[in-house]
């Protein structure tokens, strides 16, 4: 148990002196970006939320719609592929 708690020890030293330690703890504590992404992500929800909303509650008024003009484009029926 002694020399578990000893490599432990050992491994944290390491740890600490590596470039590897210094840039993450520099990132963790650089939270100048944070505010900057969290604004773009909440104008973003502002926008598609809404519409995520009117094309559940229209979604098949908007379909239907779309087949009346489909009929209507094509005269009346479905395209013939073998014409």
């Amino acid at each position: 148990m002694n020399s578990l708690l000893l490599r432990v020890s050992m491994f944290a030293t390491v740890l600490k002196s590596s470039s590897l330690a210094r840039v993450t703890s520099r990132l963790h504590r650089n939270e100048t970006g944070a505010e900057e992404g969290m604004n773009k992500l909440l104008i973003f929800a502002l926008i598609a939320l809404p519409l995520l909303m009117l094309l559940y509650a229209f979604g098949g008024e908007i379909i239907d719609m779309a087949n009346e003009s489909f009929d209507t484009a094509t005269g009346g029926g479905a395209l013939d592929p073998g014409r």
